[in-house]
């Protein structure tokens, strides 16, 4: 808990006039009350913007500003009563906090707008609030949020312009700053923590890679993460047994020497920096859910994969293509599938589709059904690309074979002809229906809408993992998705599963993913109807998968691997996917 006295009223002068003296020390009472029920970081966050607003309002100020001052002063309040009403104080009221937002945005748009507009007049006051008073700067983004939705278009284009336009600035800013690089105080989870220990293991494991002791701790390693298992007292266990490990080698070459005690140092030396942060009570769920060290991590796993592709992972792929081929030869309503298909990914093309080997060629005709259906099975057909971008061609016919039999199943609802529906496709819907939407509970189109270069699911507000310049500009659906149902009372539901994913670092990216359980089904019903001409591991068609979503940016590693460990035991046969038993986890995270 903070300090009694850092919670007193700020001191109020000569500028500030008895009303917003009394709303000041409401404010400050109200944190005080609210003490007991938010993290401390929320108390932190509150005071400092008690303090600053108390400041700018005992400075002389302009007559349009003090009013924007004071609606500030009411958004505060509301944000007290809300907290209040979330710990159950006081009654709630679910407009007031939406209202008073809108009230100051008015009044700053308003404010800003004096001096110009918008393009001339925002930058100046937003680069001076970034430099000079981060709280200013969140109240005003929150503000200028809410009136993006106003009733006046002037109000609605002046806020977008700001939102835009800090949106820039904060990518500008963060674009020169590896992930690594990034402040101290940003919260650790127990994944990011694992993913810094498990790349020394692999670094001592290159100088000493018979070491029995270095196998183990990378087994366990890779247990924690694919059971998502990761806990802080877990990861700081395996900290402490991989230090005595490392301490007790004896190297026998003086090169050895000098690699493994420089390894051992930075092991050392990682261990007491990670001491203050095993604890994540306090840790704002909001805070997780941004949490850039995960989705970086993802995003370049899948970068990596999709760079240098595992052979079984391209051969899986190729096999199960050939395999939707002859299954598309003899169904009737194909055609008119297929050219659903390219129709839909000529409107609404993906990043990385003109990089891909051999798609311009799939979707340059605009021709019908038959022709449609030709050049898809002519793009089955075709030898994979053996070149630099092998592992795009995985991508490209991952995300035909998905999206191919959705297109299916929505050409037989739209003919109604429910005995066309591939039997496949509706055991995906039930499991989804019965398995996956329970545990999804997530808001969709709620997030920024418009386009922008990049790779992998970070956030719309911050630096892509990796760009290419040969990708097109999209919206990742990683953007627009906030975990949580909405309830009538204003607050969220969170599903068991987006619990764990905040609690031990998985980002969240769209939720539990349909694509893969499409995929896992069709993998499934092509194998059982002997349509693929030689044997497929289920665990590199799910490696696949990842690779795909993750780096089209709908899904994370957790969302696909969560929804195919518990496909494995619904599918009969099962699909066999590594579970926790420790020879199959110790040979398949080796292909990754």
């Amino acid at each position: 808990m903070l300090p009694e006295e850092r919670l007193a009223t700020p001191a109020a002068g000569d500028a500030l006039d008895e009303g917003r003296r009394v709303d000041l020390a409401w404010v400050a009472a109200g944190l005080r009350q609210l003490g007991p029920f938010v993290p401390e970081a929320t108390r932190e966050a509150g005071l400092a913007w008690l303090t600053s607003l108390s400041r700018r309002l005992n400075a002389p100020a302009a007559p349009r500003w003090r009013a924007a001052q004071g609606a500030e002063l009411q958004m505060m309040c509301a944000h007290i009563q809300q907290g209040r009403a979330a710990a159950g104080l006081v009654e709630a009221d679910p407009d007031a906090l939406r209202t008073a937002r809108e009230r100051f945005a008015e009044v700053l748009i308003e404010a800003v707008g004096h001096d110009g507009p918008p393009a001339a007049s925002w930058p100046p006051t937003l680069g001076r609030w970034m430099a000079d008073d981060p709280p200013a700067l969140t109240a005003a983004l929150n503000a200028l949020d809410a009136a993006r939705h106003l009733s006046s278009r002037r109000l609605r284009d002046s806020a977008s312009v700001a939102c835009a336009m800090l949106a820039d600035i904060a990518m500008d800013g963060q674009r020169s700053t590896r992930c690594a690089d990034m402040a101290g105080d940003l919260p650790r989870t127990a994944m990011d923590l694992l993913v810094h220990l498990s790349a020394l293991i692999e670094r001592v494991r290159r100088v000493q890679p018979a070491d029995v002791r270095l196998a183990a701790l990378s087994q366990r390693a890779a247990r924690l993460f694919l059971n998502h298992r990761m806990s802080m007292a877990r990861v700081a266990g395996l900290l402490r047994d991989a230090l005595q490990g490392m301490v007790a080698m004896r190297p026998t070459l003086p090169a050895e020497e000098r690699a493994l005690a420089a390894a051992i140092t930075e092991t050392m030396r990682l261990l007491t920096d990670m001491s203050g942060w095993l604890g994540d009570a306090g840790v704002e769920r909001g805070r997780l859910h941004d949490n850039p060290h995960g989705r970086v991590f993802d995003s370049l796993v899948a970068l990596a994969l999709i760079r240098k592709p595992p052979e079984p992972v391209m051969a899986a792929v190729a096999t199960m293509c050939a395999g939707f081929g002859r299954e598309l030869i003899e169904d009737p309503l194909a055609g008119e599938a297929c050219l659903e298909l390219c129709r839909d990914w000529r409107h609404d093309p993906r990043g990385w589709m003109p990089a891909a080997p051999g798609l311009p060629s799939l979707l340059g005709g605009q021709d019908g059904a038959l022709a449609a259906l030709r050049r898809v099975l002519a793009y089955l057909d075709r030898p994979m690309d053996r070149g630099a971008d092998r592992g795009l061609e995985v991508v490209a016919r991952v995300y035909l074979l998905v999206y191919l039999s959705v297109a299916r199943g929505r050409v037989a609802t739209r003919l109604k002809l429910p005995g066309a529906l591939p039997a496949y496709l509706g055991a995906s819907a039930d499991r989804m229906v019965d398995l996956i939407l329970p545990l999804r509970t997530r808001e969709p189109d709620s997030g920024p809408q418009g386009k922008g270069h990049g790779i992998g699911i970070t956030l719309a507000h911050q630096p892509p993992a990796a760009q290419d310049p040969r990708y097109r500009a999209v919206e990742r659906a990683a953007w627009t998705c906030r975990p949580g149902e909405p309830q009538a009372d204003g607050g969220r539901r969170f599903s068991p599963v987006v619990d764990v994913q905040h609690r031990h670092g998985q980002p969240f990216a769209s939720g539990l993913s349909g694509c893969t359980s499409v995929l896992l089904h069709l993998f499934a019903h092509l194998r059982d109807e002997g349509l693929l001409a030689r044997d497929v591991h289920a665990a590199d068609v799910l490696l696949a998968a990842a690779m795909t979503l993750i780096h089209d940016g709908g899904h994370s590693l957790f969302e696909v691997f969560w929804v195919g460990d518990r496909l494995s035991g619904r599918l009969a046969p099962t699909l066999g996917i590594p579970g926790s038993t420790r020879e199959r986890t110790a040979v398949w995270p080796s292909r990754i």
